[in-house]
């Protein structure tokens, strides 16, 4: 996680997309973020630059979630060596870089799936990496990763097991993006990582959004 935490603060200066009906996005989004209908989630994350219009009742697939993910970090895609056999295009860019940075995993064939409905604990894993508690967690997946999910209500009223629906994805998304995230801290005297919950979010520090 501490690598995907130096390409999130290395894009500062990322240009902000068009914002809703077109009119000049100032330098900070005055709009209330708790509470919101799908919608009003969708269209705000749109107005920040992250391509959120899917159907609100369709189930969304694993390749789509973790563009989604990668968007609202701000993590460009980059070309490489392909981490997955059954990847390609663009979404393949997006999914290889999810996977070099440990945003996302595959199968021990080598495959990632990118088509196959993604689950509320896959989805709940990667918002939990998002937020850099990978190492605290530690890999105990599915469990620890719901759980910390549930008490930071990414998964609020989602049901574990569950297909994740367009909606969902965009709530999951929205609210990773307004959860204090996790940082990582260095003690001289025992020469041992920790971590502390920070004081900024996904929303306040990169896109400036204000509640």
């Amino acid at each position: 996680m501490k690598k995907t935490q130096k390409i999130f603060f290395r894009v500062v200066g990322i240009t902000v997309i068009l914002s809703i009906l077109c009119a000049p996005l100032t330098n900070a989004v005055s709009t209330p973020v708790a509470g919101r209908s799908y919608r009003e989630r969708t269209l705000l994350l749109n107005r920040i630059g992250i391509s959120a219009e899917y159907d609100e009742k369709a189930f969304i697939t694993r390749g789509d979630f973790t563009v989604l993910a990668l968007q609202a970090m701000g993590v460009e895609p980059i070309d490489g060596a392909a981490v997955f056999s059954d990847v390609s295009g663009e979404q393949g860019k997006y999914i290889n870089t999810a996977a070099m940075i440990k945003l996302v995993s595959g199968s021990e064939n080598g495959k990632f799936e990118p088509d196959r409905i993604i689950k509320s604990e896959e989805a709940a894993a990667i918002c939990m990496r998002m937020l850099g508690y990978d190492e605290v967690i530690a890999g105990n997946y599915p469990g620890k990763y719901l759980e910390y999910a549930a008490k930071l209500k990414i998964t609020d009223k989602i049901s574990a097991g569950e297909n994740l629906s367009g909606a969902e994805a965009a709530k999951m998304i929205f609210k990773t993006l307004d959860t204090n995230y996790l940082e990582e801290t260095y003690t001289m005297n025992s020469g041992k990582r920790e971590y502390k919950v920070s004081d900024g979010t996904y929303l306040s520090e990169r896109f400036m959004v204000e509640k």
